[in-house]
């Protein structure tokens, strides 16, 4: 019975460990890293100068190399941007503010990141974070949690680090908002989450779709993952 019980409340605690160690992995280089030529560098660079800090142009400019993964900060701008309307004024502001702040960060100082993924990855996370942080996230998030619920998708935390990054600072804001956002990802994970954590566990630990591979998008776990949140669809490549 106790151990039971013990179960449980580790389950519920983990959780913002668990997307910390996942953000934390996506910081190590393996042995040959994915890198930008200095044309595919360039390229960003120029478009992103050229950018309106409105709207999405500056994330769309990340999309324009396969090579490393940036599509997800421009797939969040647009879902926000679809969302906007539902939002009381708090939530509006937010979205307005973080969006700017971000893009215009990313003109400032996008040719300093560095031509490895890992950089240029981690420098949008530290601007994703301090965005959030600066424009008040947590109110935002505490007084709009359904409709931003709608947009944090498990399926796309667990296989974005876009997502995963403004999830983890929604779960940075302490207990009273994170209380609202937990069962996001454990409802959808259910018994699979300490299957999760054993991957954790031993040194994988970025998004779970760099743990299990491309070919998980595909399998029973992840359509119960997506079955299990009303009004998703299919992940679109």
């Amino acid at each position: 019975m106790y151990a039971t019980r013990h179960c449980t409340v580790s389950r519920s605690m983990l959780l913002p460990v668990v997307l910390s160690i996942l953000l934390i992995h996506l910081e190590i280089t393996h042995a040959v890293a994915p890198k930008l030529t200095k044309r595919q560098s360039a390229g960003i660079v120029r478009c992103v100068k050229a950018s309106n800090v409105l709207g999405c142009g500056t994330f769309e400019c990340l999309k324009r190399t396969d090579r490393c993964k940036l599509g997800g900060l421009a797939l969040l701008c647009s879902k926000f941007q679809r969302k906007t309307s539902n939002f009381n004024q708090l939530g509006r502001t937010f979205t307005k503010q973080s969006l700017r702040c971000m893009a215009t960060q990313i003109k400032s100082d996008f040719q300093r990141a560095g031509r490895q993924c890992s950089q240029i990855e981690n420098f949008v996370s530290r601007v994703q974070a301090d965005c959030y942080r600066s424009n008040n996230v947590c109110r935002a998030a505490m007084s709009n949690y359904r409709h931003f619920k709608q947009i944090l998708l498990p399926k796309d935390i667990l296989t974005s680090r876009s997502f995963l990054q403004m999830f983890q600072s929604i779960l940075s804001c302490g207990e009273a908002v994170t209380l609202k956002f937990r069962d996001t990802v454990t409802s959808a994970l259910g018994q699979s989450f300490l299957s999760m954590l054993n991957y954790l566990q031993k040194g994988a630990t970025s998004p779970l779709i760099e743990i299990l591979g491309q070919e998980w998008v595909g399998s029973a776990q992840f359509r119960a993952i997506e079955n299990e949140v009303p009004g998703s669809s299919p992940r679109q490549s």
